[in-house]
């Protein structure tokens, strides 16, 4: 599972199978959707763009390409250089971008820690430098959702933050369960922590420049995110390190439900 993607992974590789099992065991959920992904692997280079890159029929980044059809996706990766090490990242850029390509109509993914408390899921994007991975190396790992990649998905009853696979430069894997969005926190770092209410409109600015996007519709990203924005409370945190942002939140929390 990515997400709410359901995954199936092929290929003749065994240590490619293995590098998949590895980094997608403990990942479980109620797919919405799914696909299948066929990859060979190969020992020369491949060239790419500076970030992954999305078309209607494929898909490329440094080290990999893919080919997108009816049928699912048949990749190409490359383990030229350092195998044990450059393969299992690469896999694992490229199984997020397909699951990016696959739910862009109904998901956002964002470069942000995510924290789930009493059934509820709290998302905190920032730049970099915002204290993501410092926020989420404080968390315990059973209430963790994500340390620098949260999915943020549409649902009919709102909007639901799913775990994913995918640890971020802490390599912290997320441990919690999918759980209902009830705020979204704008990260910065102070010495002493405040949060104050952001309306929709600045929060939509401030929020697009945070979705991870590979090459997807900006138009269709802008109005997810302006939907988000319309329907789920946005703060802007500045966060004391140490401080339990849940606690920091409240008191704008309260504020906004008046």
């Amino acid at each position: 599972m990515v997400g709410p993607l359901a995954l199936s992974l092929n290929s003749a590789d065994p240590e490619l199978r293995e590098w998949g099992a590895e980094l997608c065991s403990g990942s479980s959920g109620v797919p919405l959707r799914s696909t299948e992904v066929t990859i060979q692997l190969t020992h020369e280079a491949l060239h790419g763009p500076p970030a992954p890159e999305l078309t209607s029929t494929e898909l490329a980044y440094h080290g990999w390409r893919a080919r997108r059809t009816a049928g699912g996706y048949f990749a190409t990766l490359s383990v030229a250089g350092d195998p044990e090490r450059r393969g299992p990242r690469r896999l694992a850029t490229l199984l997020r971008v397909v699951a990016e390509a696959e739910l862009g109509d109904i998901a956002l993914a964002f470069h942000g820690a995510a924290l789930v408390r009493d059934g509820g899921a709290w998302l905190f994007p920032g730049p970099r430098g915002a204290g993501k991975t410092t926020l989420a190396r404080e968390l315990p790992a059973a209430t963790r959702l994500g340390d620098d990649h949260a999915l943020v998905v549409r649902h009919a009853g709102g909007w639901t933050v799913h775990p994913t696979p995918f640890p971020g430069r802490e390599g912290l894997r997320s441990e919690a369960a999918a759980a209902p969005l009830r705020a979204v926190a704008l990260l910065g770092q102070a010495t002493v922590s405040e949060a104050t209410r952001v309306t929709p409109a600045e929060a939509v600015s401030r929020l697009i420049p945070l979705v991870v996007r590979a090459g997807r519709d900006h138009q269709r990203a802008l109005d997810l995110v302006a939907q988000l924005c319309d329907e789920v409370p946005v703060l802007s945190l500045s966060r004391r390190l140490g401080d339990d942002p849940i606690d920091a939140l409240a008191p704008a929390l309260l504020e906004h439900a008046r």
